[in-house]
């Protein structure tokens, strides 16, 4: 059976990198022998080789694009390596080949990143498997495990295989496949998942999928798929250079042609020289950049300020999103007399040395309340359904109300009653029982955050469709969705349903946001046209699959990142329309007519990059 290749790392320092390095090195050489006229010859020459080093790919990629008759970015730059070299400023030359190979460096490391990561994902699956066979247990290989066999898995070990359980009861976390941190109980013939982890007792789990074919191995391909398939976003420079650069020469020449006056065709060259243009977007994105860094939210790229502002519709992840991601006491229903604070002493009691998330949760709670808490002479764990405790001679148990069933504790109707009550809002209940009598139940849930509310609301505004996506239960996904006003959502999904939801979704022609923090988003993440991180929660994947991370995890920079996107693509718009066309239209019809010299045509020239510049900086406010 065909296993998920861990083993692969990372190439070692790529060759833009060690252009890079050494542009940078040879850049800072020239700078400094600059500074003595003695050296002059020198810095000239290391300039010189810092710009063919780091600017023959980019004038290569211009060759090309002009012999195939598309014009873009690179014959704009390489026009400007080119000039420099004309005029004799090497250092210039120099410094605009260096950024544009840094540029590519930093792009290269991304995507390592992201291969990287998925490795990480795939480390989660044990290499070997206890194979059991006529009740002989055998450590054998992964890819020798298939469909039908029988895998014995042991207290704090992970799963190694997709299968259902075949014998034992226990808790297991399955937070790494669907998001949801607290521990489910899996008892004969329920699911479990490769990757996940068992916490209690041991299963015997008969295989339905292994390896690629598994939960797990299917994230890793999903992201991995949507990271190579997500399309390159063209720059709104480039849609503009292909047929700028081509007008602006041909107006030069008609200018000559009709005129006869060199001077007026090279001032229109300089007017119409694509500074404004290739200002316009950088200098906003540089601008809100800054601002967003500054407010927590940290894009991986301009272009995805861009992509943010056609989104109209977001997904939302639960856990860990819009709510903390762990459990909290949220209800104490007292039964048979008793008060909270017994009720809940003696559950701490039971729990006391615990580490399950739902135990911290009780104790937490105790703690909160000030309630001293001894501790029980005997633990015994029930596995998959609670545990049992002696404590002054006396026996507390504490319970997953799903095995009330076993017991015959009276008033039985009441109780089932208030354990059902609970459940039905969604939320996590155990039952507290001592001396022959039910306490009462306890109920948790993962609360939600405090900026949640305010921070959909304000994103509605924004965005026109949002809906809920989580691999929790009906009623926890209903509680969630209409506490926060969300009119859609979906329950108990796996990754590869959340993703149908988002090519169902594009199918429609939608443009998608989504939103997440744990390995199990990572797919929906990647294959998003924006996929945003809550950076407090975050695993390293779901970091890398993401396009946008809010750093400190402040759901209310969500709507702000919006906010800046909608305000960057308005600015962009003013700088190409106003600048980068009128403005240099009008000072086309001077030049042409002879009002402007070259230098005049310098400085008007000047004067719209200013201003670009000065318009893109009103995002700061």
């Amino acid at each position: 059976m065909e296993v998920i290749s861990k083993s692969q790392g990372g190439k070692g320092p790529s060759i833009r990198l060690i252009e890079t390095l050494v542009g940078i090195t040879l850049f800072i050489l020239s700078i400094i022998f600059y500074r003595f006229p003695a050296t002059y010859l020198w810095a000239d020459i290391l300039a010189i080789i810092a710009a063919l080093i780091c600017g023959r790919e980019m004038v290569v990629g211009a060759v090309r694009g002009i012999w195939a008759g598309k014009f873009n970015v690179a014959e704009l730059i390489t026009l400007a390596i080119i000039a420099s070299f004309i005029i004799g400023e090497y250092l210039v030359a120099a410094e605009v080949a260096l950024i544009m190979t840094l540029g590519g460096y930093l792009e290269e490391r991304v995507i390592d990143r992201s291969q990287k990561s998925i490795h990480q994902l795939a480390a989660l699956i044990p290499r070997k498997a206890r194979l059991t066979i006529k009740g002989e247990e055998k450590m054998v290989p992964l890819e020798n495990i298939f469909p039908g066999d029988l895998v014995l898995v042991k207290p704090g070990e992970e799963i190694p295989v997709d299968g259902v359980v075949e014998g034992g009861n226990s808790l297991v976390s399955e937070g790494s496949i669907t998001g949801e941190n607290k521990p489910l109980g899996k008892s004969p013939g329920e699911r479990v998942f490769a990757g996940s982890m068992n916490l209690e007792g041991a299963l015997t789990i008969k295989t339905t999928q292994v390896g690629r074919e598994s939960t797990l191995g299917r994230m890793v391909e999903l992201t991995r798929q949507a990271l190579a398939d997500r399309p390159p976003v063209i720059r709104l420079v480039d849609r503009f250079a292909t047929w700028f650069t081509p007008a602006v020469l041909t107006l030069a020449f008609l200018v000559y042609l009709f005129s006869g006056d060199l001077i007026r065709a090279i001032t229109v060259l300089v007017i119409m020289c694509p500074c404004t243009l290739v200002l316009a977007i950088p200098s906003a994105l540089a601008a809100s950049l800054g601002k967003s860094v500054k407010n927590g939210i940290l894009p991986k790229g301009g272009v995805y300020l861009e992509k943010v502002s056609q989104v109209d519709t977001v997904i939302l992840d639960k856990t860990g999103t819009l709510t903390f991601g762990t459990p909290s006491v949220v209800n104490l229903v007292p039964l048979n007399g008793v008060s909270k604070e017994e009720l809940l002493t003696r559950a701490a009691v039971a729990e006391k040395h615990s580490s399950h998330p739902l135990a911290r949760a009780i104790m937490e709670e105790a703690r909160a309340r000030n309630l001293t808490v001894p501790d029980p002479d005997k633990v015994t764990n029930l596995p998959g359904q609670g545990v049992a405790v002696i404590s002054q001679e006396e026996e507390i148990l504490v319970k997953s109300t799903r095995f009330l069933k076993d017991h015959l504790y009276q008033p039985r109707e009441l109780i089932l009653k208030a354990a059902l009550k609970e459940e039905e809002l969604g939320r996590t209940t155990f039952f507290v029982a001592h001396k022959g009598q039910v306490l009462g139940i306890i109920s948790l849930e993962d609360i939600l955050r405090e900026d949640a509310l305010d921070s959909i609301a304000s994103l509605k505004k924004i965005v026109p469709r949002l809906i809920l996506l989580t691999g929790d239960n009906f009623p926890t996904a209903y509680r969630v969705a209409r506490e926060m006003g969300i009119k859609e959502f979906n329950a108990q999904l796996l990754p590869q349903g959340k993703v149908q939801v988002l090519k169902e979704l594009k199918e429609q022609g939608r443009t998608v946001a989504a939103v997440g923090d744990g390995i199990n988003d990572a797919p929906l993440l990647a294959a998003a046209d924006v996929g945003i991180v809550m950076g407090d929660t975050a695993t390293s994947l779901t970091l890398d699959a993401g396009s946008v991370v809010l750093l400190k995890g402040d759901l209310s920079k969500l709507p702000l990142f919006f906010q800046i996107a909608h305000k960057t693509k308005r600015i962009i718009k003013e700088n190409i329309i106003v600048f980068a066309i009128i403005y240099n239209l009008a000072a086309f019809f001077l030049a042409s007519f002879g009002y402007l010299s070259p230098l005049g045509g310098a400085i008007v020239h000047n004067i719209g990059s200013t201003a670009v510049v000065l318009n893109s900086m009103r995002l700061v406010r």
